[in-house]
């Protein structure tokens, strides 16, 4: 057993040998490069991003609080009574159908509507300007040596 445990551990060793970088060994990239990578990995960058995609969403939710809201559904029920048997004209079994549309529009919502589209929209142009910045100091960062 202890045999066998060896044997794997020096397995595992030469796998990783072979596949691997070797230890120390470094690998040299470009300035541009090195930006690149700054700018897709940045956590700021990263946040100011997701910060975009939701105020784009809060717009598109904003937005469709305007549209014409419809909604149908249908049912059916269907019902069994054994109690019914007793009476030789009714019927033990029987369906019921159900069946609704639904339309809504706000009509006049004393400027809501429009005051969260519009908000929306300022939030969205916020999120740019943070994900600028971001961008902005990743790159002075970086370019100035600061490793954070």
């Amino acid at each position: 057993m202890k045999t066998a445990r060896m044997f794997m551990v020096l397995m595992m060793a030469g796998w990783g040998a072979l596949s691997g970088p070797a230890w120390g060994e470094t690998r040299l990239i470009t300035i541009s490069e090195c930006l690149s990578l700054t700018l897709e990995y940045n956590r700021e960058m990263l946040l100011a991003r997701e910060g975009i995609h939701q105020s784009e969403g809060l717009y598109i939710a904003e937005r469709s609080a305007a549209f014409l809201q419809l909604n149908a559904s249908l049912g059916m029920i269907h019902g069994r009574d054994e109690s019914l048997s007793l009476f030789p004209d009714a019927s033990v079994e029987g369906n019921q159908y159900q069946g609704a549309l639904n339309l809504k529009q706000a009509l006049f919502t004393w400027g809501k509507i429009d005051a969260a589209v519009n908000a929306a929209k300022y939030d969205a142009v916020s999120a740019e300007q943070q994900y600028r910045q971001a961008r902005q100091l990743a790159l002075r960062r970086r370019q100035s040596g600061s490793m954070t």
